[in-house]
This record gives structure tokens, sequence and C-alpha cells, in this order.
């Protein structure tokens, strides 16, 4: 019966479809960062960070069929605007939402948005922003047991 932790194969496919997009990479380069960009890091980015481990769905008996994480997945930028941001959370939802795939030894079933996701953040005298949404991605091994 074959189990796997979900997190990683679905970073590896997020960050694999977000960086393969021309649209995007034309904005931001590989600025593409799991959980946190470095301080050295220039504006505009994206984040994609896990911020709920999901349920698992369940087969007969024990078995595990996949799991579904929920990930933010926001573009950031610096300054008191949101409006630069837009076209980058736009695309970022067209790539991901409604998609499957699969990465080496794991299959990604399904990711929806489920919500959108705006925040401001202040550090010091500097304003952030942030824009995208939140995804639930159904995550598994590459054949169901």
């Amino acid at each position: 019966m074959p189990v796997i932790s979900e997190a990683p194969r679905v970073e590896q496919w997020l960050f694999s479809v977000l960086t393969g997009d021309t649209a995007l990479a034309a904005a931001i380069g590989a600025r593409v960062y799991v959980g946190a960009a470095p301080n050295t890091a220039t504006f505009p980015l994206v984040i994609f960070a896990q911020i709920s481990p999901g349920d698992d769905l369940r087969g007969v008996g024990p078995v595990r069929v996949w799991g579904e994480p929920l990930y933010v997945v926001k573009a950031v930028g610096q300054g008191q605007s949101v409006q630069s941001l837009a076209p980058l959370a736009d695309r970022i939802d067209a790539v991901l939402h409604a998609v499957s795939g699969t990465v080496s030894d794991g299959r990604i079933h399904f990711c929806e948005r489920e919500r959108g996701f705006r925040r401001t953040e202040v550090i010091g005298d500097q304003f952030f922003q942030h824009l995208g949404g939140e995804h639930r991605v159904g995550a598994g091994p590459l054949t169901n047991p």
C-alpha cells in the first residue's frame, strides 16, 4: 500500500507549474518561493505555502487514497497599491484553478481555488501587498492502492 507525504509533491508541482508559465516568467522571472522569499529578493514575486494539511480521503480499511492540503499562492509587491499585482494574481488563478498533473512519484488529482487572499503587511516604513488565492490540492501516489 503506497503511502506518501503530500507536501513535498504538491510543492514540487506548484513550483513547476508556476515557473513553467511563460506569462508569469515574463513578469517575475524565476522569483517563485516556497514559504518565504529571501531578504535579497526583488519585487514583484510569488510565494506559496501550506496553510492547512487538509483531510485525507480514505478508501476501504486503512487505505489512504490522497490528502487535500490547502495552500495560499500569492503575488507579493512592495508599495501602498495592490493594483499592479492584479494581473499576476489573475494569472496564478488561470494556471492553477481546475488543473491536475504529476510529479516523479506522485499525482496531483486536482487543484481548485477555494477563496481569494488579500493582505497588507507593514515592516518598518515599508508596505508589502499580497494578492492571490487559497488553493485546495488533492495529491497522492502515482497509483491508487
